[in-house]
């Protein structure tokens, strides 16, 4: 992708704009969804234990959660960032190309 913004007339700094727009936006999505599925995951396992056992709740949800998980996926994708940006502000569209 990146050879091809390049053919393209993309600049550099551009296609350094676009992966950092990529990385972090896969980041927060990544986050969000995997705080999703960790409260079902609790619901899941807090009605497995009503059903087969004799506790009540085993895991307790607290919402701040639901901010702190994408929170701290977003700042996880903000620090491993420039290391894709690096590669692509480096890459040789030529060499790829061929």
């Amino acid at each position: 992708m990146i050879a091809v913004q390049g053919a393209l007339g993309i600049s550099t700094s551009s296609q350094m704009v676009i992966v950092f727009a990529q990385t972090l936006t896969i980041a927060g999505l990544g986050g969000f969804v995997g705080t999703l599925g960790g409260v079902a995951g609790l619901q899941v396992l807090n009605v497995g234990a009503t059903i087969f056992g004799s506790v009540s709740q085993i895991a307790a949800f607290h919402p701040a959660l639901l901010a702190y998980g994408p929170g701290v996926a977003f700042a996880i994708g903000v620090l491993a960032t420039p290391y894709p940006a690096w590669i692509a502000a480096r890459t040789d569209q030529l060499e790829v190309l061929s």
